[in-house]
């Protein structure tokens, strides 16, 4: 309704079918008094919710429009293809497709217990929740800390990224669940994905997969990981992966990753695969990687980033890949509303904030302020 007010915009359309059951996008484009189809409608997920009264299309086709829709069933966070890029939000200027924000914490045996912060971001209006991994921290100490030493409790007790966001997903229904990062170089790829795909499956297509590319060399040594090859070994493991989460039998045959054909079960309810993204500082490497593979970049902060984006998104084009999928999402920022304004100028598509690692109490009233600000952001 309100793109309809704009000669000449484009209107991204998100609706759900109540007899199907599903979610779809549509793109159109203004054309005299009315709509000219720009891209066929996509289904991006089956959903399990009732048409609220009153809430249906004018046509009485059956479609319910979405910007109606999502302030009644907070449908907006159902997923990320749902929030257009930069582009799309210049000329459409719709506040139910406004840039998300998430959050992200270090969650150990001493802080705050997952299902609780996930809870308390999904009632305040957060879109997503992120948690880091290190599977261990070796007592040696060789690589010093990219944050610097001594290194922080929370390295040395991270609970499992995985069994986390299941407890998570348990306490919640419409926050999206991610690893920021997880190091796939350190993981079996058959089990993990077995892993993701479950945890896809049982929270209704919430996951979002973050990866990356580790800096404690010893950790990484201790799963037979040979430290000048872990973005190649990195590389191979997604792409068996993702072979694995497609209909039919995949094997696959690398320098790293050996298997047979297989076709396991459950597949993730995101196809072809869950959101994928890769964290990292910039670069012609981490860009090859992130448009061979992936669906974004996800940098500390936006230091650079303004900088650094044009060379990802030439990387993205030459990869063949559409301009409006990339997906830019910075990582661990602490916010103010100038910077919240700065990231929208930049295209990200949704700003990952960095909670601090603690209790209960401090932890929820950051997560408190926190919420002021985005409120104060999204008023302007």
């Amino acid at each position: 309704q309100q793109a309809s007010r704009t000669a000449g915009a484009t209107r991204v359309c998100a609706c759900l079918d109540a007899r199907m059951r599903e979610v779809y996008l549509a793109c159109y484009s203004r054309e005299g008094d009315g709509w000219r189809t720009e891209r066929a409608p996509v289904v991006i997920k089956p959903i399990d919710v009732e048409l609220p009264s009153g809430q249906w299309d004018g046509a009485g086709d059956g479609f319910a429009a979405y910007a109606e829709l999502a302030s009644v069933r907070g449908l907006s966070r159902v997923h990320p293809q749902l929030r257009p890029t930069a582009r799309s939000i210049g000329e459409l200027a719709l506040p139910v497709f406004a840039r998300g924000q998430g959050v992200t914490a270090f969650l150990s045996d001493r802080s705050i217990q997952p299902a609780e912060l996930a809870r308390a971001a999904e009632e305040r209006g957060f879109d997503s929740m992120y948690v880091p991994e290190h599977t261990h921290i070796p007592v040696s100490r060789r690589t010093p800390a990219p944050i610097g030493e001594p290194l922080p409790e929370q390295y040395w007790r991270a609970l499992d990224p995985f069994v986390a966001l299941m407890n998570a997903a348990a306490a919640t229904t419409t926050l999206r669940l991610g690893t920021g990062v997880s190091l796939v170089m350190e993981h079996d790829p058959i089990v993990l994905a077995k892993e993701i795909a479950t945890l896809d499956h049982l929270s209704g297509g919430r996951f979002t997969f973050g990866i990356g590319f580790g800096w404690n060399v010893e950790e990484a040594e201790d799963h037979g990981v040979i430290w000048k090859k872990r973005r190649a070994i990195t590389r191979e493991k997604v792409l068996a992966m993702q072979s694995l989460w497609t209909e039919g039998p995949a094997g696959f045959d690398g320098e790293f990753v050996r298997f047979e054909p297989a076709d396991p079960y459950p597949k993730p309810v995101q196809q072809p695969r869950p959101p994928t993204l890769i964290g990292g500082g910039a670069g012609p490497i981490m860009f090859k990687h992130v448009a061979e593979y992936a669906d974004g970049w996800a940098p500390i902060g936006a230091k650079g980033v303004a900088k650094a984006f044009p060379d990802l998104k030439r990387a993205w084009e030459e990869a063949g890949r559409d301009p409006a999928t990339l997906q830019l999402m910075p990582f661990g920022s602490i916010p103010d509303v100038g910077k919240l304004e700065y990231f929208t100028t930049l295209g990200v598509t949704e700003t990952i904030l960095g909670l601090q690692y603690g209790a209960r109490d401090d932890v929820l009233r950051e997560l408190d302020d926190f919420t002021k600000i985005v409120a104060e952001f999204k008023g302007r």
